[in-house]
């Protein structure tokens, strides 16, 4: 028995390989719409993780409504608009606090969150820790 739920995500996801497989070796594959519009996203969270997804704009420039935006990107994706930038500024934050470079405080301002608790409550829902558990343990050297 197929998880269907997971389906629309493995099936978009599978396409973005075969297609950037397909770029890197010169030939050039028209995406679908839907896919299209994941590629839009993830290139406007890649450099605007503290702005909200402006999906009107996107929409507008690949000549759809934003409903239809909308919709066609939870199809492909199988999240909202808004689950999938809260999850990438997630991970985002995840990283820098991974880093050792960085305090809950600054990692949160650096990936987009409006607070410290936000971050904590979206840690916990992905990753089931606090974001102080991400960051590194350093060992402190022992005086004798």
């Amino acid at each position: 028995h197929r998880d269907l739920h997971s389906f629309p995500t493995r099936r978009s996801s599978d396409l973005m390989d075969v297609h950037l497989r397909l770029m890197t070796k010169g030939v050039n594959v028209p995406l679908g719409l839907a896919d299209r519009i994941v590629e839009k996203v993830k290139v406007h969270l890649a450099g605007n993780l503290k702005e909200k997804v402006p999906h009107g704009e996107l929409a507008r420039a690949l000549g759809v409504s934003g409903r239809h935006f909308r919709r066609l990107f939870q199809r492909a994706t199988g999240k909202s608009l808004q689950e999938f930038a809260r999850f990438a500024r997630t991970k985002n934050a995840k990283r820098l606090l991974q880093s050792g470079g960085y305090t809950v405080k600054q990692a949160a301002d650096a990936a987009g969150f409006s607070d410290n608790s936000y971050l904590n409550r979206c840690t916990q829902a992905y990753y089931g820790v606090s974001p102080s558990a991400l960051i590194p343990q350093r060992a402190w050297p022992i005086r004798a």
